[in-house]
């Protein structure tokens, strides 16, 4: 059973991995372009002296995701970005994780609108479909809210200076 384990694992899940290789084929094409260094380089001339608005920028774009869809393996191809990108900011790569996953599932977990939970929780509930919207639209606010305000109280607690190796623009031979 347990040499089997890996191959059936694989099989069950191929979807899932399918998906993930190919955004990650993708990213290191786009990356491999010099696309990605020069979106990077671009913004921090633009607005690296405001980390949060960098920052709050990226998690809207996962809050999105994550209220709208349940995003989650989605997450795993734009892992290397952020973190680049936090370190570009003076941040530690658990930002990276918080940015995306973390906001991804508050989202989720609060949405009013998500209809892949509510479609299986609420007729399961025997309450009818998004009923309740008004206070579940309000909650998602405050948790929205919360887990900003926490983000950008860690963000500004754990910024250190950027080296200079990392400041410098990125080139790619091609």
């Amino acid at each position: 059973g347990a040499l089997v384990s890996i191959p059936e694992g694989l099989v069950e899940a191929g979807e899932v991995v399918f998906f993930v290789l190919l955004a990650g084929g993708a990213l290191t094409v786009v990356e491999a372009t010099g696309a990605i260094g020069s979106l990077l380089n671009h913004l921090m001339g633009r607005f690296g002296g405001h980390p949060l608005l960098v920052l709050g920028f990226a998690s809207a774009l996962f809050l999105i995701g994550g209220a709208s869809n349940n995003m989650y393996e989605e997450i795993l191809a734009f892992l290397p970005l952020l973190c680049a990108l936090v370190r570009r900011l003076g941040l530690n790569h658990e930002m990276a994780l918080a940015i995306s996953v973390g906001t991804a599932v508050v989202a989720a977990v609060f949405s009013p609108f998500n209809t892949f939970t509510l479609g299986i929780s609420q007729p399961m509930a025997q309450v009818a479909l998004f009923s309740g919207f008004a206070f579940r639209s309000v909650v998602f606010v405050l948790a929205i809210g919360v887990w900003s305000a926490y983000l950008g109280w860690y963000a500004l607690r754990s910024r250190v200076e950027v080296p200079a190796a990392d400041q410098a623009p990125t080139t790619h031979a091609g």
